[in-house]
């Protein structure tokens, strides 16, 4: 009790007592009942029992916030100017959208830009 333990997720499934050929791969052994699952033994961890959710899914939410984060304007910086956007999609008049758009489904894909001028918006088509 109180001593440091390490668990190396790589050595699981490897014990010689319980797997005969540990290192082999053999999707037909009889002891596969017997495999470490990240959440528990095999046999205990059935189907709908057990969660069985991705145990990087934390992480990787994580990671997505972060990456979004960074790339999302903060709401203290100055507005970026329309001509210095990445452009998704063409920059249409209203009049050409009007014209371009046949159903209304392509008119709610249409982003207002707080800086472009108010004949002018970006309009991104699915």
């Amino acid at each position: 009790e109180g001593s440091p333990m390490q668990l190396l997720i790589s050595h699981a499934n490897r014990d010689r007592r319980a797997f005969a050929r540990p290192y082999e791969f053999d999707p037909g052994r009889p002891t596969l009942h017997k495999l470490l699952s990240w959440n528990g033994i095999e046999m205990d961890v059935s189907v709908g029992v057990a969660p069985r959710g991705c145990p990087g899914h934390d992480l990787s939410l994580d990671i997505a916030l972060k990456i979004v984060a960074e790339a999302m304007p903060r709401p203290n910086d100055p507005p970026t100017p329309l001509a210095e956007l990445e452009q998704a999609g063409p920059v249409l008049s209203l009049e050409e959208h009007a014209r371009e758009s046949t159903t209304e489904r392509d008119r709610a894909f249409v982003l207002v830009s707080p800086t472009a001028d108010a004949a002018q918006y970006l309009y991104f088509a699915m």
